[in-house]
């Protein structure tokens, strides 16, 4: 099972979550080099503050702002739980 939310296109991140043994980051994005730490740290503060079971969250981003991934973080992480809990 697996959360998505966002969509492949300018100022947007597409993030998929999934459960997972131990927690892990990966993000894919055309200005890693200059605000890759921010956005790993978005990603860490949503994570700890959500107190989730550990998880893989992979981030298509194309230059979308801050707020927009932690947006569909939080959505994507929503709907990883609303699935589970169908089950």
């Amino acid at each position: 099972m697996e959360g998505v939310a966002g969509k492949r296109e300018r100022g947007d991140a597409l993030v998929t979550v999934r459960r997972a043994p131990v927690q892990s980051i990966h993000i894919e994005s055309p200005v890693s080099d200059l605000f890759g730490h921010l956005q790993r740290r978005v990603v860490e503060d949503v994570l700890q503050h959500q107190g989730n079971e550990p998880v893989q969250v992979i981030v298509e981003d194309d230059q979308a702002l801050d707020c927009v991934i932690r947006a569909r973080l939080l959505c994507a992480l929503a709907r990883l739980q609303q699935q589970e809990e169908s089950v």
